[in-house]
């Protein structure tokens, strides 16, 4: 009887390798284009207001609700932590984006 431990793998060719790792490359390269234009939208969007607007977030419960409130209308933590990566890039401050940050900590499962 054959399964899968017992079955023999054919090697994989080195064309199909550097296919993989050119791919990977590209989507990590997208990903990271993709953070960034979230954080330059965000710029662009506020200026330098950045800090007045989330200013009601300064209070360290405020800011881990709205972390939870974020993740949950999203339903991908991945994406909230992207999403707040791009926001710091585009002038939140850390100091109101660290609590945003903890509470998807507490919801990834």
């Amino acid at each position: 009887m054959m399964n899968q431990a017992t079955t023999a793998t054919t090697p994989m060719s080195t064309t199909t390798r550097w296919l993989r790792w050119a791919n990977l490359a590209f989507m990590l390269y997208l990903l990271l284009l993709a953070v960034s234009m979230v954080g330059s939208g965000f710029k662009m969007a506020t200026g330098e207001h950045a800090k007045v607007l989330f200013e009601f977030a300064s209070h360290p419960v405020a800011g881990l609700m709205i972390g939870l409130v974020a993740t949950a209308l999203i339903q991908s933590s991945s994406t909230v932590t992207s999403i707040i990566v791009g926001l710091v890039a585009g002038g939140l401050p850390v100091t109101t984006a660290i609590p945003m940050i903890m509470v998807l900590t507490l919801v990834q499962p």
